[in-house]
């Protein structure tokens, strides 16, 4: 994980994000999420031991996904000149890329 960071989108400002990157130096987004806790206080672990998270924010399916995630990275590029390198896809905007409507 690189860092925290916020989207603002139709007005909308959703914080704590996670800017990711492989071990091959690609980057992507995770959304915020909560780790499980059972009655008990105890993390909740899933079949390989690892804490449990529920997300926060879901997408209606892959394309949307991957629309978000291409904006949402070229958004921190131009925002943060330097942080990402170069953009390898054009340039997308949040707002106008990701409508409200189905």
């Amino acid at each position: 994980m690189r860092g925290y960071f916020d989207v603002e989108t139709n007005g909308l400002v959703l914080p704590d994000w996670k800017l990711m990157q492989g071990p091959a130096g690609e980057h992507w987004i995770a959304p915020p999420a909560i780790k499980e806790i059972d009655r008990d206080g105890n993390e909740v672990l899933n079949e390989k031991g690892k804490p449990r998270y529920r997300e926060l924010v879901r997408f209606r399916d892959r394309a949307v996904l991957e629309k978000f995630t291409v904006a949402a990275l070229d958004s921190l590029r131009r925002d943060h000149p330097g942080t990402l390198g170069k953009s390898r896809q054009a340039a997308h905007d949040l707002d106008a890329d990701i409508p409200f409507d189905r």
